[in-house]
């Protein structure tokens, strides 16, 4: 059921949104948060913010991010973070790391 929900609440979206991804925000809003209380207000000014630091369109990404989110514990590698971090960062002028996760700190 929770299907046909989400399928009627993005057509209706689509059919009456205009302006790109932008315009459609407050519709997605007052239709994820205060008519199916599917997210929290904050919950949902959390994932439009963190969609911003990402390129692609924003309603895509959006939905990516929400995807990301629900199975944080399936797509985050802690051990290929790590990786990651000592091959490209290594790179750097030698303390980029130690800021970089000095400010995920705090």
């Amino acid at each position: 059921m929770i299907y046909l929900y989400l399928f009627i609440t993005f057509f209706e979206i689509g059919l009456f949104g205009f302006g790109g991804g932008y315009g459609m925000l407050s519709l997605i809003q007052t239709e994820t948060v205060v008519h199916h209380h599917w997210l929290t207000s904050a919950e949902f000014t959390n994932i439009v913010a963190i969609s911003q630091m990402t390129p692609g369109p924003i309603v895509k990404t959006t939905e990516e991010v929400i995807q990301r989110l629900q199975h944080l514990e399936e797509w985050f590698d802690a051990d290929q973070v790590c990786r990651f971090r000592d091959k490209f960062m290594s790179a750097c002028d030698g303390h980029a790391t130690e800021r970089l996760l000095e400010a995920l700190k705090t």
